[in-house]
C-alpha cells in the first residue's frame, strides 16, 4: 500500500501528551465501514494538507481530487470526541474525520522514542489450542521497563483475510488490547499507551483495518509482506507467537497445477474431473471453487495457505461450470471445442475416437455420383458432422450449390417416417422446389402455409418461408424434424428479432445452415447462427462480446473452435471453370443541381449529428439516405420529385458506358436500392437504345421467373434494372457479362449477393462488375465502410477482425470524413 505524506503539522508538546494520555485506540468501531474506507482513501491519498493539534481539539484540513478544501474539527475531552465540519453533509464531515484521526495516531507514533524491549525466541504454537492459552497467560513480563505489560499479537488465517488480536498479559490473565472489554486507556501507562500508538502506526501503514475486534487483511497477495514484516520487525515491539497460520502464509503464494480429465457419460454427453497439484499432493474440484472469480489473484485454501491458480485456468474452470450449469451437468461433446480445445487435458479414448470422427469423411450413395467433386466432399462433410451428433455451417460462396448439397444430405437421410424443414426467404422457395424436381424427384415437398399441419403427414420436405414459420410458430411446439435447414442463416443475425426467437423454437435432431456471408455487420452475426446450430458453444451473448475487445487471441481460439463445423470454399478454389470478375470504380461528376442540393443536406446532417437532442440525432440517419438519393439523382429527392431535370452525372456516365456493351451485342444487369432510381434510367436507356431489350425486377414483380427467362434468352443486346434486395437471392441472371452496381450499399456482402447472381456456376465469359460512385460525395466513404466490413466477413475463417464500430459511429465517420 503506497502512502503520501504531505501533510503539514502544527502543535505542541503539551497537547500531545494529553491526546498521548486519553486517546482511545478502538475509536474506528464509533465510524461506518463505508465511512472508514473513504476516509483511508483520503488518508494515504496524501488528501490531508493540514493538521493542527491542541489539548482540547484538532483540526484537519483536506484538499479533495477536485480540487475542493474540506476541514473537520474534532473537539476532544478525555479520550471522546464530537465533529464538526465544513462541507454541512454528516458522512463527508465523518469521513474527514477518519483521515484526520488517522494523521493523528500518525504524528503521536513518529513522536514516540525508541522502545528498547526485544521478545524473547517463541516457540511455535498452534492458534485456538490450550499451549496458545500457556503462552501467553504469564502476567507482566520482567523483561519489559518499568513495569509495563506485554502485548501479544495471535495471527489467524481465514478464508478472505489475515487478521491478528492483541491482547495484554497480565497477572491475572489475557485481557484485550481493544474492544469493549478492553483495558481502560487511563489505567495504561505511558510505555503501554506507546504499545497501542506504534501498533496502530504499524497495522495502518501494513494495510490493516479494525473492525471493532480484530486487525484486518483483506488483500490476500499483501499477507506474506505483512507476516514477514510481523515475524521481522514488529517482534522488536510486540510478542508474535509462531503458530501453522503464520507459517502457511510464510511459504508465499504457490501457484497451482490444473488437471482435466474428459469421459464420455453417453448419450452424447461427457464429464469432467476438475483437480489440481500443490506441491504433488491433489486439490479437489470443490476447493477450486474458491478461486473462482479471482482474474488471477490469489485466494487462502484452507490448511494449504496462499495459492493461485493462472487466469488462462480459472477462467476454463469458470466456463466449464457456467457450460455444466447451462446443461444441467450434461454438457454435449461438441462444448469440447469451446472449453478444451487449447488446454492440457486427458480425454478418454472414446472422446479421442469421437474427436476425430468429426472431421472424418462419410461414404456417399452411388445415386449421388451427378454432384461436382467439391459438392461430394460437401456432403460427405455434413454427413460427418451429423453423425458425430453436431451441426454444420455450409459457407460456400455464392454460386457453389449450397442448395444441392443439402438436399443431397437429406436424400441419404430421407425416412417416409421422418420430415424435414428448410427455412429460407420467400423468394427462394421455388428455387428449392425446382432442385428437389430436377435432381431429387422421389423426394415429396410441401411449402408451408396456414392449413399445413405437421403432423398428419410424413416424409414431407417442407418449405417455409421465414415469415410464414414466423406466422405458423405455434404448429412448431409439437413437431420434431429429423433435420432443419436455415436458408440465408443472416437472417437471424439480430439475436433479438421475432425471427430469430422463432427459428430457435424449431425442434431438430440434426441442424444445417447456410451462407455464403454468415457475417454481414458484426461477429455477432456469427454468434447468433451458432446459438442456433449448437447452443452454448460460443457462450454468452455478452461474454462472446467482451471476449471480442478483451481477449488478444480471441480470433486465433474462435477460428479453432469452428473450423470443425465449418465449410468454407470460394469460387476461385474449386470451380475453376468459372472465369474472373472484375472491378471497377466508376466515378461519376454531379450536375450543379446535385452539388447544391448535396451540400444543403450535407450541412444539416452534420448540425443533426452533433445535436445533443435525441429526435435530431436519428433523424441524421434519413438525411444520410437523402444524401445518397441526391448522389444518385435530385429527381429522388422529396423536395424535388416531379420536377423536370435534366440527367444526373451517374445516368450519364451509365449510359456512355451501357452503348459499349450493346455495341458488342452484350447484356448487361443494372442494381439499385432506389426503384425510382431505375425507373429515371431505364426510361433514358430506351431512348438512346431502342434497339436493345429491357426488362426489370422489383420488388413489386409477382412474377420473377417470366423477367428473368426473357432476359437470360434474349438473343440480342439487353438489359434488366433489378433492385438491390430483389434480386440478390434465388434468381441466376448468367447471360449477363456486364454488371453495374448504380449506387453503393452498406453491406458489401448484399451487393456480393447479387453480383453472384451472373458470376456463378453455368458463366462462360469474364464478368465486368462496375460500381458507380459521386466523387467527393459520401459514397466514397460508404465504400470505405464496405472494405471495412468486408475484412470482418473475409477473416472469419482466417484471422478474424475485432471491428465492433457501430452504425452511428460509421455515419458519424462518413460525414467528418468528407471535405466539402
Amino acid at each position: 500500500m503506497a502512502f503520501v505524506r504531505s501533510a503539514q503539522r502544527s502543535y505542541d508538546r503539551a497537547a500531545l501528551e494529553e491526546w498521548f494520555e486519553n486517546f482511545d485506540f478502538s475509536w474506528e468501531s464509533k465510524f461506518s465501514s463505508r465511512e472508514l474506507k473513504e476516509g483511508r482513501k483520503l488518508y494515504t491519498g496524501g488528501a490531508v494538507h493540514t493538521l493542527e493539534l491542541r489539548k482540547n481539539y484538532a483540526s484537519a484540513n483536506l484538499k479533495f481530487a477536485d480540487g475542493t478544501m474540506r476541514y473537520c474539527v474534532i473537539d476532544f475531552d478525555r479520550g471522546s470526541f464530537t465533529l464538526r465540519g465544513s462541507s454541512g453533509d454528516d458522512f463527508t464531515d465523518s469521513v474527514c474525520a477518519v483521515a484526520g484521526l488517522y494523521e493523528v495516531e500518525e504524528l503521536m507514533a513518529d513522536e514516540l522514542p525508541p522502545l528498547k524491549f526485544v521478545a524473547p525466541p517463541q516457540k511455535n504454537i498452534e492458534v485456538g489450542d490450550s499451549e496458545e492459552k500457556s503462552a501467553l497467560q504469564s502476567g507482566r513480563s520482567e523483561e519489559a521497563e518499568e513495569g509495563a505489560m506485554k502485548l501479544s499479537l495471535i495471527f489467524r488465517l481465514k478464508r478472505d483475510s489475515l487478521i491478528f488480536a492483541s491482547y495484554w498479559k497480565t497477572d491475572s490473565g489475557l485481557k484485550p488490547a481493544f474492544g469493549d472489554s478492553a483495558i481502560r486507556a487511563d489505567a495504561l501507562n505511558k510505555k503501554e499507551r506507546e504499545t497501542l500508538v506504534r501498533l496502530a502506526s504499524f497495522a495502518r501503514k501494513a494495510g490493516f483495518s479494525y473492525d471493532g475486534k480484530n486487525h484486518v487483511l483483506s488483500d490476500a497477495s499483501s499477507f506474506p509482506r505483512a507476516a514477514s514484516n510481523a515475524i521481522t520487525h514488529w517482534r522488536k515491539y510486540f510478542d508474535v507467537p509462531k503458530n501453522a497460520d503464520l507459517e502457511l502464509v510464510l511459504k508465499g503464494i504457490r501457484n497451482l497445477s490444473l488437471n482435466i480429465s474428459l469421459s464420455s457419460s453417453g448419450l452424447g454427453n461427457f464429464s469432467a474431473d476438475f483437480s489440481a497439484s500443490l506441491d504433488g499432493e491433489k486439490i479437489g474440484f470443490d476447493e477450486l471453487k474458491i478461486l473462482d472469480g479471482l482474474d488471477g489473484r490469489c485466494a487462502v485454501l484452507p490448511k494449504r495457505g496462499l495459492v493461485r491458480l493462472s487466469q488462462k485456468d480459472e477462467s476454463l474452470i469458470s466456463s466449464a461450470r457456467q457450460a455444466f450449469d447451462l446443461f444441467k451437468g450434461k454438457p454435449p461433446r461438441y462444448m469440447l471445442f469451446t472449453l478444451f480445445d487449447d488446454s492440457a487435458v486427458k480425454l478418454s479414448c472414446e472422446l479421442e475416437d469421437w474427436k476425430k470422427s468429426v472431421s472424418a469423411s462419410a461414404e456417399l450413395p452411388e445415386n449421388l455420383k451427378f454432384l461436382r467433386n467439391y459438392q461430394r466432399e460437401g456432403v460427405s462433410k455434413i454427413l460427418s458432422v451429423f453423425s458425430s451428433g453436431c451441426s454444420m455451417l455450409l459457407a460456400d460462396e455464392m454460386g457453389l450449390g449450397k442448395t444441392v448439397q443439402s438436399l443431397a444430405a437429406i436424400s441419404t437421410m430421407h425416412d417416409l417416417s421422418k420430415n424435414f424443414l428448410i427455412v429460407c426467404p420467400a423468394s427462394v422457395i421455388p428455387v428449392w422446389r425446382s432442385e428437389i424436381e430436377k435432381f431429387f424427384p422421389h423426394l415429396k415437398s410441401k411449402t408451408l402455409d396456414s392449413d399445413a399441419d405437421f403432423s398428419t403427414e410424413s416424409g414431407i420436405i417442407w418449405l417455409a418461408s421465414y415469415t410464414q414459420l414466423r406466422r405458423n410458430r405455434q404448429k412448431l411446439e409439437n413437431t420434431e424434424f429429423e433435420m432443419a435447414v436455415l436458408d440465408e442463416a443472416q437472417y437471424i443475425k439480430n439475436p433479438d428479432s421475432k425471427i430469430s426467437a422463432t427459428c430457435m423454437s424449431i425442434k431438430s435432431r440434426k441442424r444445417l445452415a447456410l451462407t455464403g456471408t454468415p457475417i454481414e455487420n458484426r461477429l455477432t452475426d456469427l454468434w447468433t447462427i451458432f446459438r442456433w446450430l449448437m447452443p452454448g458453444l460460443m457462450g454468452a451473448r455478452a461474454q462472446f462480446e467482451r471476449r471480442i475487445s478483451e481477449d488478444v487471441n480471441f480470433a486465433e481460439r474462435l477460428r479453432r473452435q469452428i473450423a470443425p463445423f465449418v465449410l468454407r470454399r470460394m469460387k476461385s478454389d474449386v470451380a475453376k471453370e468459372l472465369p474472373p470478375k472484375f472491378f471497377v470504380d466508376l466515378p461519376c461528376p454531379m450536375s450543379e443541381v446535385q452539388k447544391t442540393e448535396y451540400s444543403r443536406l450535407l450541412s444539416d446532417a452534420r448540425s443533426a449529428l452533433k445535436s445533443s437532442d435525441r429526435r435530431e440525432r436519428i433523424s441524421v440517419l434519413s438525411l444520410l439516405t437523402r444524401l445518397r438519393q441526391a448522389s444518385c439523382d435530385p429527381a429522388l429527392l422529396p423536395n424535388l420529385s416531379g420536377s423536370d431535370f435534366s440527367n444526373s452525372g451517374k445516368i450519364s456516365a451509365l449510359c456512355s458506358a451501357l452503348s459499349t456493351v450493346f455495341s458488342s451485342g452484350k447484356k448487361a444487369v443494372v442494381f439499385s436500392q432506389f426503384v425510382k432510381f431505375l425507373d429515371r434510367i431505364k426510361a433514358k436507356v430506351s431512348i438512346d437504345f431502342p434497339e436493345a431489350e429491357i426488362f426489370e425486377l422489383t420488388g413489386s414483380s409477382l412474377d420473377r421467373k417470366s423477367p428473368v427467362d426473357a432476359f437470360q434468352n434474349a438473343k440480342k443486346s439487353a438489359v434488366i434494372f433489378v433492385s438491390l434486395r430483389a434480386g440478390g437471392t434465388g434468381i441466376t441472371l448468367t447471360g449477363a457479362d456486364y454488371v453495374f452496381i448504380a449506387d453503393p450499399w452498406w453491406n458489401p456482402a448484399v451487393e456480393e449477393q447479387a453480383i453472384d447472381r451472373v458470376h456463378r456456376i453455368g458463366k462462360s465469359g469474364d464478368v465486368m462488375v462496375y460500381r458507380l460512385v459521386s466523387e467527393g460525395t459520401v459514397e466514397e466513404n460508404v465504400r470505405r465502410l464496405q472494405l471495412k466490413k468486408k475484412a470482418v466477413f473475409e477473416e472469419v475463417i482466417g484471422s478474424l477482425s475485432k471491428n465492433k464500430k457501430s452504425f452511428e459511429e460509421a455515419v458519424s465517420e462518413i460525414l467528418d470524413d468528407f471535405k466539402d
